[in-house]
């Protein structure tokens, strides 16, 4: 979310807003890949501050935003210090 302009999906500051960033891009990129029924598609999560104090909590809205997108092949966290919130994830 912290790369999205000020605007993206109606919101002011988009980075302050994981859950519907996230599911909106999912959701925009399941119509632009609705005839290529091979597509995969893993997003890249957000868990490093810009654009906004990134919490677990902002890191967990987003991993439910894919769920909830109907996305069932997976994502990836990014951080590029490799700093993770582990609290985050849920325990298997």
């Amino acid at each position: 979310p912290s790369h999205y302009r000020s605007g993206n999906f109606g919101y002011t500051n988009p980075a302050t807003q994981p859950y519907g960033v996230v599911y909106g891009t999912l959701e925009k990129g399941q119509l632009l890949f609705a005839n290529a029924p091979n597509t995969i598609v893993r997003p890249w999560l957000q868990d490093f501050h810009l654009g906004a104090q990134y919490t677990p909590a902002m890191v967990r809205a987003q991993i439910t935003a894919t769920t909830d997108a109907g996305n069932h092949n997976g994502w990836m966290l990014w951080n590029p210090k490799n700093i993770y919130s582990e609290s985050a994830l849920l325990k298997e």
